[in-house]
């Protein structure tokens, strides 16, 4: 049985919306989750804007890690398509890889800001992973690769 173009597009499409919708909400699953952590004495975090330095290794580290992923993340996609005839393996691998690297950078912060016991160390890279997530919508970028007008 054969599928038309359409009706793989259609599909793809409400796929890559559910990827984009639950992957996109996990950074601010992992805000909330930092802001619910107690520490043992039963205080919230409270470490000042200033106790968080790129001066410490493990924060320049990180943050130029998470730096990196999300540039490698505009431009792996379009590698990973290159040669491909599959229309699944043209638009919805690709942009499955770009949600995982947009995630990764969430991911970084978390760690960093569970590591230095800070809420705010988190933020910075709240904010590059939710730009990532908004910046690849499935309905923007299926459209430049299919050049379709859903």
């Amino acid at each position: 049985m054969k599928v038309n173009n359409d009706m793989a597009s259609k599909n793809t499409l409400t796929v890559a919306k559910i990827l984009w919708i639950t992957v996109g909400s996990t950074p601010l699953i992992f805000l909330l989750v930092i802001l619910i952590l107690e520490n043992p004495e039963g205080d919230r975090f409270g470490v000042k804007i200033s106790e968080v330095s790129f001066s410490d290794p493990v924060v320049l580290a990180l943050s130029l890690t998470a730096i990196c992923i999300f540039f490698t993340a505009q431009k792996l996609p379009s590698l990973l398509s290159k040669g491909t005839q599959s229309y699944r393996h043209l638009i919805l691998i690709p942009f499955m890889v770009r949600l995982a690297l947009f995630e990764a950078i969430a991911i970084i912060g978390f760690i960093l800001s569970i590591m230095k016991s800070s809420d705010f160390a988190y933020l910075p890279f709240l904010f590059i992973s939710l730009a990532g997530f908004l910046s690849s919508s499935p309905t923007k970028s299926l459209r430049e690769r299919t050049g379709s007008n859903q």
